[in-house]
């Protein structure tokens, strides 16, 4: 089945949903003017190539749910960066700060221009604070300094004093135990390969692609275990 054809399928199947989606779809380009020029003082700026709402069509909904098909300029990119270092305020990028004549008789100042707010002061903060998990110096953030920041305690790992190999064979072994006594229920995460398998047995004649719609598992981990059954 092709993806062209696919796309066709699901959207005459849930054309509501996707009919809802392409609204959301186009709200947050049209929220985040990604449909129209910043308004620079440049002259010749270009914009973004957007589709028409009105046409749009169930691959173009597809594809630009994950930024294809569709294209913006760098400017608009940044402006909307800067929105998020501004509190979520979207403000009219310039040049030009200032004009003035040799003589003192000409002067023009440029102000920043808030055209609107695109998200809230409390997204903004955890956008920044989830980018600051890039810094290197948070990889190693001691567990006192996260409690300390977050009041939330974290309790350390307590090894007795042995090496790591004998600490998890110790642990392997209570875990065997408990199994076989039955106290322990699960041995945690299904694996994938059984989720593949499960899947087809219970939905037998069904295609690869709906396997990696339903499971949300990647395409190659599918390809991988689908014909083990």
């Amino acid at each position: 089945m092709t993806q062209p054809l696919f796309f066709k399928k699901y959207f005459r199947k849930n054309e509501k949903r996707c009919l809802q989606r392409r609204n959301y779809i186009v709200k947050y380009i049209k929220a985040f003017n990604l449909d129209s020029r910043t308004g620079i003082d440049l002259p010749g700026e270009a914009t973004g190539i957007m589709h028409d709402s009105n046409n749009m069509t169930e691959v173009d909904l597809a594809t630009s749910s994950f930024g294809q098909t569709i294209q913006i300029t760098t400017l608009q990119t940044a402006v909307n960066y800067c929105a998020v270092a501004n509190g979520g305020y979207l403000v009219q990028p310039y040049v030009v700060k200032e004009i003035k004549s040799n003589d003192g008789s000409y002067s023009k100042t440029t102000e920043s221009k808030v055209l609107k707010q695109i998200m809230s002061k409390t997204t903004s903060d955890d956008i920044l604070s989830a980018l600051e998990m890039y810094n290197d110096n948070y990889i190693r953030f001691p567990i006192d300094s996260i409690t300390a920041l977050t009041a939330i305690p974290i309790e350390k790992n307590k090894r007795n004093g042995r090496k790591q190999a004998l600490h998890l064979k110790l642990a392997r072994s209570n875990k065997a135990i408990l199994k076989e006594a039955g106290e322990l229920k699960s041995d945690g995460r299904p694996s994938k390969r059984n989720i593949v398998i499960e899947w087809k047995k219970l939905n037998p004649g069904a295609t690869i692609n709906n396997c990696i719609i339903e499971t949300g598992l990647s395409r190659s981990t599918v390809y991988k275990y689908w014909n083990e059954v």
